[in-house]
């Protein structure tokens, strides 16, 4: 763990996640457990400070979602092949988050070119994308989702609150 300005951050994330954000903390090391434990390979860069202006439910919602779907897409293909690579910082007033993570290649849009849920019961899935889109709409934000050669990106843009 560093510091620089007030900031904590992580570099060459190997063991768990001590940004000093109980909320990022506690997610991300229950999610790397899991991924571990699933043979996902995961890299993992945070930048940020200890209090950001977020709601925590909020910021929960984000980081929670974005990895149980990069973990549940991982599982769908050979071990060798996983991985996840988080990236999240604060600039300024703008939070940024960018999972990386392989996939099988299959992903299912709507006619807007909304990701939607493959799980058959789609009645009680499929709302993780929704929560996360409405928290980024709340904030003012935005997203930004790329798939490539089995590859998928999101980037995740969120207006924080002024003091």
């Amino acid at each position: 763990r560093f510091m620089r300005k007030g900031y904590f951050f992580i570099e060459n994330f190997q063991l768990s996640s001590r940004t000093d954000n109980i909320v990022i903390d506690s997610l991300v090391n229950a999610k790397y457990s899991l991924a571990k434990k699933e043979n996902i390979k995961m890299n993992i860069d945070i930048k940020i400070p200890m209090q950001i202006n977020m709601d925590y439910a909020d910021l929960s919602i984000v980081v929670g979602n974005i990895l149980d779907n990069a973990i549940e897409a991982n599982l769908k293909i050979p071990s060798e092949k996983r991985f996840i690579d988080l990236f999240a910082r604060v600039d300024k007033n703008l939070l940024i988050i960018t999972i990386i993570n392989a996939y099988d290649g299959i992903l299912i849009k709507d006619k807007d070119g909304n990701v939607l849920s493959r799980k058959l019961d789609i009645n009680n899935h499929g709302w993780g994308l929704i929560s996360l889109k409405r928290v980024v709409e709340k904030y003012q934000g935005s997203y930004i989702i790329e798939d490539k050669e089995e590859i998928f990106s999101l980037k995740i843009m969120i207006l924080l609150r002024n003091n």
